[in-house]
């Protein structure tokens, strides 16, 4: 009544963690529902590629399904790979969050260290999440040609779903900065603090940066670079380079000692902290779709099919940063990008004939899929037909 601030949690370590897991509630929630929007619009995507057919190769008067040809690969089963690797990571995500909460309820100590990864973490997956559905959407419309932007696609409703989860909880260029933040105060206190600072195992790696920033490329084929251990040791490279890069540009305006730390902040995200957070949160995400891969028992035919769209999701991820892995030293020669080309060029065309049955996988039923091209049955031509005839009889 008084205006004065009375509190049960005494401690304010543990009272500012508590905060930080409501806020990662949030986050976590929209990584979760823009997850199914990525594996809807690959569902409609995919399925209807596999049965629209275009153009005939020579000598052929069958037309082929355009899923055949390597530009609508290209455009949709990095998607796939996405799809796969995200529901993996939002699952352990939602689950490791799940627990703070319920710690928190009970009064129970999370440590301050599990408050802050997982705000980090939550903060730059939501930034990820949403714009690979947003990406998604789009190609995976355009991918389906003119049929793509019907009203009764859905495609349009499902990017209109996604389009403000990019600015929920957060608009994604500010919230990535949680990420960034973080990791550079934990660097800025000795890489090792990252071994007790990252519980969760998202930035322990960094405690070995003066290791893994002397690593070079020294794979000689496309096999071995889309191999899951080696696409990680590249990924763990990555993302040291981009640590000591942002550090290294912070120190210098620092140095020049007429800005603030917010002043310093706003300088170094362009080319240095954004790419950092994105890149570590991608990595994370590799890792955990990798670690659920090698939890599985045996090799069986899933196991081998899982690793090579692990193996294209990070080839697709590395190819985004070619210019850091060659400006920092990485790449000794120029052809060894040609190898990460090959990588992914090969796994498009190996991963093609179990493209309609990995997203049969993940698909939700016909009835929420709701789309005449994302159809089970793949009769995308009776569907529409079907769909046309209803819109017309309800018009009557």
């Amino acid at each position: 009544p008084t205006g004065e601030f009375v509190t049960r949690v005494e401690d304010s370590k543990k009272r500012f963690s508590i905060i930080l897991g409501i806020l990662s509630e949030g986050r976590v929630a929209i990584c979760c529902g823009v997850t199914y929007n990525i594996v809807k619009a690959v569902t409609i995507g995919i399925r209807y590629s596999a049965a629209r057919r275009q153009f005939s190769p020579e000598g052929s008067d069958a037309e082929l399904p355009v899923i055949e040809y390597q530009t609508q690969q290209y455009r949709l089963f990095p998607h796939l790979a996405i799809a796969f690797a995200t529901l993996t990571f939002v699952d352990w995500l939602y689950h490791a969050n799940y627990a703070i909460k319920q710690i928190s309820l009970r009064g129970g100590d999370i440590g301050l260290s599990k408050g802050i990864e997982m705000h980090a973490l939550s903060s730059v997956a939501k930034a990820i999440t949403t714009w690979a559905a947003r990406d998604a959407v789009q190609d995976c419309r355009e991918a389906c040609g003119g049929h793509g932007y019907l009203r009764a696609a859905q495609l349009g409703f499902i990017r209109s779903d996604n389009d403000a989860s990019c600015t929920y909880e957060g608009a994604n260029n500010v919230l990535i900065q949680q990420a960034s933040n973080w990791l550079l105060a934990t660097r800025f206190r000795g890489h090792e603090e990252f071994r007790t600072k990252s519980p969760y195992g998202s930035a322990a790696f960094f405690a070995d940066l003066p290791t893994i920033i002397q690593t070079k490329f020294h794979w000689n084929t496309p096999q071995e670079v889309m191999e899951p251990q080696n696409l990680l040791t590249t990924l763990d490279w990555l993302c040291c380079y981009l640590l000591e890069k942002t550090a290294d540009k912070a120190e210098k305006i620092q140095s020049g000692g007429n800005d603030s730390i917010s002043e310093i902040r706003h300088k170094i995200q362009v080319f240095n902290a954004i790419p950092l957070a994105l890149a570590y949160g991608q990595r994370m995400i590799f890792q955990t779709f990798y670690k659920f891969i090698l939890n599985l028992n045996g090799v069986t035919a899933e196991k081998v099919v899982l690793t090579k769209l692990l193996s294209l999701y990070g080839c697709y991820i590395i190819l985004q940063y070619m210019s850091y892995l060659q400006k920092g030293g990485f790449l000794l020669k120029a052809k060894d990008s040609d190898l990460y080309e090959e990588a992914y060029l090969y796994l498009l065309e190996d991963i093609k004939d179990d493209a309609v049955s990995l997203v049969d996988a993940i698909a939700p039923p016909d009835f929420i899929v709701n789309s005449p091209l994302g159809l089970s049955n793949g009769e995308i031509y009776e569907n529409l037909k079907a769909t046309l005839n209803k819109i017309n009889k309800n018009k009557l």
